[in-house]
């Protein structure tokens, strides 16, 4: 068993302390004596003393991308990592590596990103060869040269422009001071000489706000430069980008949790520590996990609608009263409108979230409408609403919150504990009729409670590392 050490990278299993640092050298000493070339792009700073980053960033021939995998599975299997999940883009492979507490809760991982070029959407800013090639040991780590540092920095702070200047300025500059010349034929790969000229004398005065004004033409210019330096090589990666992402769009990642329970339970305070707790998990600044509540939102629903048709003395119009009866023809608009809003809602919102491999996170779904059909106004036969359960897209993980019935009405007193005892048992049953069902108790500490949800989701979506 092995237990995390606080606050730092650093675990202990079968009695032996490891930290991160330590399991990424060895890493890097096994490509070495396996003769795989590499170069460590970026993360490696406190290397081989400590691990100060977030994630590693790897560059390696695309030949060996498949033999570094499997050296990474094995070096972590080896040191106690109990999953990994993998996310593919074009050209990149982005690996976690989940680390479990003695509970069998994930608490930390590692998160690695192997690049088979420096590359961007098809275009190939330097090959995996160019920076191999001219890299530098340092520490038993091969780095970039100075030169390919700086270009690297340079493109980078082109791509994603305002505030990301000030973190590689330093470095543009000290490649330019280093070697002009060469920076220069490195630049003309990508911009035209006009943009070049100033693109350097922005750099040199450090006149960032002038390079925002350039930077959407050099943008451009990247994509042009890419096709008249290789037109035929330029072409075939960009429809290997666009097929990339298309399988993405029709075979998704499956990322979507559903969150349930009555009222008062605790959900909206779950999904608050869940955020933080994920961007801790997946070693990223900013959250993402993105939340919709009941329905994706696509179009405002009919009752926000008809609420901004009140007669002038502020007494419900006709329409109104009619929309709120029990009928069975109203029950079927407002069945039919949630239905819509799902089925258009998941394509216009919530799959352009799971294709960027973010987390959706649904309070509340059309499970609840099962559940609670009263709640929305509804009275139609539960057979029927079941049978459109078949064509709304299903979450990877339904996650149901329990606690007491006198807890919740203590936290929100809107129903009467035999109707929140009620409800609480037609969840409870869901677990008989779904797949991947997790009840959880409610009264737990909101920490404890986001740790154990958020473990039990990502084991869903990773793999076992045997």
């Amino acid at each position: 068993m092995y237990t995390f050490s606080a606050g730092i990278n650093s675990i202990k299993i079968m009695g032996k302390s490891y930290s991160f640092h330590e399991i990424l050298m060895e890493f890097f000493l096994k490509l070495e004596f396996s003769n795989v070339k590499y170069c460590a792009l970026g993360g490696y700073d406190g290397l081989p003393d400590r691990y100060d980053s977030n994630d590693i960033d790897i560059v390696v021939p695309e030949d060996d991308m498949s033999t570094v995998s499997d050296v990474l599975k094995s070096i972590f299997r080896d040191h106690g990592s109990g999953y990994y999940a993998v996310n593919r883009y074009k050209g990149r492979l982005t690996y976690y590596f989940y680390f479990l507490a003695e509970d069998g809760m994930i608490e930390d991982s590692l998160k690695i990103d192997l690049f088979e070029n420096f590359e961007l959407r098809g275009r190939v800013f330097l090959t995996a060869d160019e920076i191999i090639d001219s890299s530098v040991n340092r520490n038993h780590i091969n780095i970039p040269s100075t030169l390919h540092t700086a270009f690297m920095a340079a493109i980078k702070g082109v791509l994603k422009g305002g505030g990301s200047w000030n973190k590689y300025i330093n470095i543009v500059q000290s490649g330019i001071n280093a070697n002009r010349e060469e920076m220069d034929n490195l630049f003309r790969r990508v911009f035209f000489r006009k943009s070049i000229d100033m693109l350097v004398s922005c750099l040199n005065n450090r006149w960032i706000e002038k390079i925002e004004a350039i930077r959407k033409r050099m943008i451009y210019e990247t994509y042009v430069k890419s096709f008249l330096r290789n037109p035929i090589r330029f072409p075939l990666n960009m429809l290997s980008y666009i097929w990339i992402t298309m399988r993405k769009v029709f075979n998704p990642p499956k990322y979507m949790i559903a969150l349930l329970g009555p009222d008062g339970v605790g959900k909206s305070t779950l999904i608050h520590h869940m955020e933080n707790h994920l961007m801790g998990i997946l070693k990223t600044e900013t959250n993402q996990m993105k939340t919709f509540h009941i329905r994706p939102g696509v179009f405002p629903t009919i009752t926000e609608l008809l609420s901004r048709n009140k007669q002038s003395n502020g007494e419900p119009s006709v329409i109104q009263r009619a929309w709120k009866s029990p009928s069975v023809v109203i029950s079927f608009i407002r069945l039919l409108c949630f239905w819509v809003d799902y089925m258009l809602g998941y394509i216009v919102k919530v799959l352009p979230e799971l294709v960027k491999y973010n987390i959706v996170v649904l309070d509340r779904y059309y499970y609840d409408i099962l559940i609670d059909p009263l709640r929305y106004n509804i009275r139609f036969p539960y057979k029927f609403m079941k049978i459109l359960l078949i064509s709304i897209p299903r979450p990877r993980i339904i996650i149901i919150l329990d606690a007491p019935p006198d807890v919740i009405f203590r936290r929100k007193g809107e129903l009467n504990e035999e109707k929140i005892n009620m409800l609480l048992e037609k969840y409870r049953n869901m677990k008989n009729e779904y797949d991947d069902v997790h009840i959880f108790p409610a009264t737990n500490p909101p920490e404890e409670l986001s740790v154990a949800v958020v473990s039990a989701f990502l084991k869903c979506t990773a793999t076992r590392l045997s």
